[in-house]
């Protein structure tokens, strides 16, 4: 395989960040955290007091992150949905494990920025399954707090959906072997976004995402 380095973006805020978007699944999460700040004067909403079935139906595209060890991703909570694209129930299983290994120190960085910093994160993936098929999917992440809120975020709340694209393969159920990242986003929640954050990327994936992009994200 042929990698190559690419910049992480940047967006300002949710509000930027819910008109970025494609999916409806995954602009919900951002409208439910949204509301969640607003309630809450700003203060980021913490994992113990977190009602997951606020997201209701979407719960299924949900997968929750224990990032308290800070050089290990684990699986807590899979929605039912992701638990059929694995064929496996990963829960208790290090995300980093699925990951080639080339991309895992950089995808541990882009977890340790949401959560150290924090901010929010949308990644966008074409996702490749035993078949050979592939979809094209984006997916946000948010951070929970834990006990003291001066302190890392403890976990991250995502919602993965797949998006309608002209390109989009045909999808059948064999299961999900890896994601190839396409592109990545930090936004900012209250408190800053990163500074450059590089990526490898896998040379001559196509990226229709390019031109959804918008114009006031850098």
């Amino acid at each position: 395989m042929s990698w190559g380095r690419k910049s992480a973006g940047s967006i300002s805020g949710l509000t930027e960040l819910g008109a970025f978007i494609s999916s409806d699944t995954v602009r919900h999460l951002v409208s439910v955290y949204q509301d969640l700040l607003i309630s809450s004067n700003g203060s980021l909403p913490k994992k113990a007091d977190f009602d997951p079935f606020i997201l209701r139906k979407y719960l299924a595209n949900t997968i929750l992150y224990d990032v308290t060890d800070p050089s290990h991703v684990v699986f807590r909570i899979v929605g039912e949905t992701m638990k059929s694209h694995f064929k496996i129930n990963p829960v208790g299983q290090c995300y980093l494990d699925f990951v080639p290994e080339e991309r895992r120190s950089h995808a541990l960085a882009a977890f340790r920025h949401c959560a150290e910093m924090p901010c929010a994160m949308l990644s966008r993936t074409r996702q490749v399954f035993a078949s050979g098929l592939a979809r094209y999917c984006e997916a946000v992440g948010v951070p929970l707090m834990g006990a003291d809120p001066t302190m890392p975020a403890t976990h991250l709340l995502f919602v993965d959906s797949p998006v309608k694209l002209e390109r989009q393969e045909s999808l059948d159920k064999s299961p999900f072997r890896f994601a190839n990242l396409l592109e990545r986003y930090f936004v900012d929640v209250g408190h800053g976004v990163p500074g450059p954050l590089e990526d490898l990327i896998l040379k001559g994936i196509p990226n229709p995402f390019e031109e959804m992009r918008p114009k006031t994200t850098s």
